[in-house]
């Protein structure tokens, strides 16, 4: 979240704020402008990309890159908001791996270090299910570029897209590069972004104006009434949060829940609501599971669908024919159902 982002639109003190105390936003360490919910964020997200990503002057990579890596990464940034937040998600993922390489460099001897290294600062993202972004991604996804376009068109554009964003992140990360151009190829590029397509989840972020309200809703007269009176300059923006129209919403990418195979005959799903502020995604079961049994989950919400439009639906964006043991049961009973009497 950018600092101009947080400022209160309107005058006014609440009632009953004490009894609600929230953490006051935490501003990057190197004063870029993004504001973080506390200090242990802030430090995550610097240890974790952030230290490669930061615009601020006094980023030690940008102490060393100058302004030229400063300006070459607002473009890139500039870029990606404008066209898809995938490409700021992946330019984190790309960060993420430097940074981890960078850390094992060291530890590696031998003509492949650098590779080895890379190798493993891959490993957080190596098990996600993977395909080249211009291939799964749908045009009602919000790609600007996708608006009214044939589906080999829209593929190009995509494609397009995708490599005119790596240019960009390639002119900041110009020393990365130099270290480690393997990391740096269209098709490492598009299978990351790929990857959020086929396994991210939308998040929307708790919004403490629902809790505040429900608190004001439950007093008794007349400080029920005093309260209101008071809250009466703000409180429509606060019942605007608590509806959902003012929020912080994105996507995200939970390593775990990556993992799970699809089934058409699911015992689990995956669960991140609006509610929740903990930062997880729940795994919850739908049936029992039994010891030793896999964990599955519906990819698409598929399967209430006739078998033949399941299995077309799904190899359409993950490019895989489905065999899970409803579809076998189901595709054994049509192909027995065709045969002559």
């Amino acid at each position: 979240m950018q600092e101009e982002d947080i400022a209160w639109p309107c005058k006014g003190t609440l009632p009953h704020l004490l009894k609600f105390p929230l953490p006051q936003p935490v501003k990057c360490r190197a004063n870029c402008g993004d504001v973080y919910c506390c200090q242990e964020c802030e430090e995550s997200s610097w240890s974790a990309s952030h230290s490669v990503l930061c615009c601020g002057a006094i980023a030690p990579r940008n102490v060393q890159g100058g302004q030229e890596r400063i300006d070459a990464l607002k473009k890139f940034k500039s870029h990606a908001e404008e066209n898809n937040c995938h490409l700021l998600l992946a330019a984190q993922v790309v960060a993420t791996v430097i940074l981890n390489a960078q850390n094992q460099i060291g530890k590696t001897e031998g003509e492949d270090a650098a590779w080895a290294a890379l190798i493993h600062g891959f490993e957080p993202f190596r098990m996600g299910w993977r395909q080249p972004w211009w291939e799964c991604a749908t045009q009602d996804e919000g790609t600007q570029t996708g608006m009214g376009y044939t589906e080999d068109k829209f593929k190009s554009a995509v494609r397009e897209m995708g490599n005119e964003s790596l240019s960009r992140l390639i002119e900041a990360f110009d020393l990365e590069f130099q270290q480690f151009p393997a990391l740096f190829s269209l098709d490492v590029w598009g299978d990351i972004l790929g990857m959020f397509d086929l396994n991210n989840l939308s998040i929307r972020v708790w919004n403490p104006a629902n809790s505040y309200l429900e608190f004001l809703a439950n007093l008794q007269e007349p400080e029920f009434c005093q309260a209101m009176e008071q809250a009466a300059p703000i409180l429509e923006v606060l019942q605007d949060a608590a509806d959902g129209s003012v929020h912080c919403e994105g996507t995200g990418f939970f390593m775990l829940q990556s993992l799970l195979n699809h089934s058409c005959d699911p015992n689990a799903a995956s669960i991140k609501t609006q509610d929740e502020h903990t930062g997880v995604a729940v795994i919850a079961a739908v049936k029992t599971i039994e010891p030793g049994e896999e964990i599955t989950i519906d990819y698409m919400d598929v399967k209430e669908l006739p078998v033949a439009e399941r299995q077309e639906v799904l190899f359409q964006q993950y490019h895989f024919q489905c065999r899970c043991a409803r579809c076998i049961l189901e595709l054994t009973h049509e192909t027995c159902s065709d045969l002559p009497c």
